[in-house]
């Protein structure tokens, strides 16, 4: 795991109430962009290769089929959907927080980051794991992984969360796992440093320095620059002066 993980968002409510509250948001599987984002499916290989039992069931000689057998088959296949679906309902009901590896991504700007009018947040790995615990990289597959509940419930359910379609792969994601959605507490050191967007109306003074009384002492502010005749994004420390300022101060 890097030393620091990235939180891409909006400077809106989320953000402010996420600095004053020292909370972060976890939410249901069922509320993300991805249809098949922490999706369990039936282990195929009870049609495709007739699983341990040696059938194909597609193309089965009703001659030669020992039926006591292939019923046998199919009360396995029905404790798979029935478990299947279960573990789906666990599953949704846990809550995940999204993290990147990568403090400068353009895309992530862009989708995350309210078209570089957000900011980017730094977190301290250890001590998010230290609080939360299960804190994991996605892994990106060309091919959705085969999954079989009736021989590892737990391990689907741990592992469905951190597989993703290699489409996904320029994020360079990192989660958290909780076993509910909601609202979760993070110690104000887990923060190390706030980088404003490209196109960011930064905050005022007054709302940097409340951050002090909250116990963001140590946190760096950075602005973002763009680079000549490059794709390409720059970070300098953000110096405060007052004719920068806008008056979005959260109170």
């Amino acid at each position: 795991m890097p030393e620091f993980i990235y939180k891409y968002v909006k400077l809106d409510d989320y953000f402010y109430e996420l600095i004053r509250n020292k909370q972060l948001w976890f939410p249901s599987p069922k509320e993300f962009n991805d249809p098949f984002d922490c999706k369990l499916y039936l282990f195929p290989g009870v049609i495709n290769t007739g699983w341990e039992y040696g059938f194909n069931i597609p193309s089965l000689d009703v001659e030669k089929t020992d039926f006591k057998l292939l019923l046998k088959v199919f009360d396995r296949l029905i404790d798979r959907e029935n478990l299947t679906e279960a573990l789906q309902i666990k599953l949704d009901s846990c809550g995940i927080c999204s993290f990147s590896k990568d403090s400068d991504n353009l895309l992530l700007w862009a989708h995350y980051a309210d078209c570089h009018k957000g900011v980017c947040i730094k977190f301290r790995t250890d001590i998010l794991i230290e609080t939360f615990k299960i804190v994991k990289p996605v892994v990106y597959y060309d091919d959705f992984p085969i999954l079989d509940p009736l021989k590892d419930a737990q391990n689907a359910i741990n592992f469905a969360p951190f597989c993703k379609s290699k489409h996904w792969e320029y994020e360079e994601e990192v989660r958290i796992q909780t076993e509910r959605k909601g609202l979760f507490s993070f110690p104000p050191e887990a923060i190390e440093q706030i980088t404003f967007g490209l196109k960011c109306k930064i905050p005022s003074n007054k709302f940097m320095q409340s951050m002090n009384d909250l116990g963001y002492e140590k946190v760096k502010f950075m602005e973002t620059k763009q680079a000549r005749g490059q794709y390409k994004l720059y970070y300098n420390e953000y110096k405060q002066h007052t004719q920068h300022f806008s008056s979005h101060t959260r109170k």
